[in-house]
């Protein structure tokens, strides 16, 4: 129905008193990131749920997460963009399941995204042969994007190089999701991009 949707603004109850933790252990290409879900003996697109040692620090990460029109997660990581991020696309076949691809392909956009730090530094998508310019105003810090078909990339410019972002994937709730777009298409439809 929305799959022409390429970025729109997502409202939730964010919390004005959290604390970033410097604990970013692992690297994947253009970010150092902590995974929040329990990743042992799983695949990246397994249903997984989240981590028990995580310290009470990341409980602001949760309370997001929980706001998400998701029925389950297969990921839920913080990450810290240190360098301008390339053109990609987030979710690709091979790499993910043929069956979990096309529901992700089904039910896009879907790929919902938390700014923490940094929020308007540049994030681009590749729409209609050109690069376009996504900015969240300034009373939201989630953006809901398509993730199997459209190549985006981030620009750091001036002195703007680190951005902290939660990257959320798992299957959403198709009901909740849609009503979750069409709320949103009302109070944000100027910041909405199409492809």
């Amino acid at each position: 129905m929305y799959s022409n949707l390429a970025f729109l603004p997502i409202k939730v109850d964010f919390l004005n008193n959290f604390n970033i933790v410097e604990d970013f252990p692992s690297k994947f290409h253009f970010w150092n990131y902590k995974q929040l879900l329990n990743e042992s003996n799983k695949s990246p697109y397994d249903i997984k749920s989240w981590r028990t040692d995580l310290s009470t620090e990341y409980d602001f990460v949760k309370k997001l997460v929980e706001q998400l029109p998701y029925d389950n997660l297969s990921s839920v990581r913080i990450t810290k963009q240190l360098h301008p991020v390339l053109q990609h696309l987030d979710i690709t076949t091979p790499d993910c399941p043929l069956n979990i691809y096309e529901d992700f392909v089904k039910n896009e956009p879907c790929g919902y995204r938390f700014v923490l730090l940094n929020k308007n530094t540049f994030l681009q998508f590749f729409i209609k042969e050109q690069w376009v310019t996504a900015n969240l105003p300034d009373n939201t810090y989630c953006y809901l994007m398509n993730t199997t078909k459209l190549l985006h990339r981030v620009l750091s410019f001036d002195n703007i190089s680190e951005r902290i972002t939660i990257y959320v994937r798992g299957n959403v709730n198709k009901e909740k999701h849609l009503k979750n777009i069409e709320n949103n298409l009302k109070l944000y439809e100027k910041y909405a991009l199409y492809m």
